[in-house]
């Protein structure tokens, strides 16, 4: 596999993620799921959380991080298969 820098990899993923998260929004908004006064809601508390993870996270080490995210992928796993 070809080596990729670590921006052109999280621009890919915002490339994906961001018109995904747009067409839910919409769908969700068409359908009834939710509305705009619980967005406006949301939001602020949302982009803070953002805020304050990117600032915890960027003093942790990639291997703490890498193992981490493991171990939750495996607990997230396991509750799966036996839910």
């Amino acid at each position: 596999f070809p080596t990729r820098r670590s921006s052109d990899l999280q621009a890919n993923t915002i490339a994906i993620i961001l018109p995904l998260s747009v067409i839910s929004f919409y769908m969700y908004i068409k359908k009834g799921f939710t509305s705009f006064n619980s967005i406006i809601t949301i939001l602020p508390a949302s982009a803070l959380g953002a805020i304050i993870g990117t600032v915890v996270f960027s003093k942790l080490s990639n291997r703490f991080l890498s193992v981490a995210f493991s171990f939750f992928m495996i607990y997230a796993g396991i509750r799966l298969f036996f839910k």
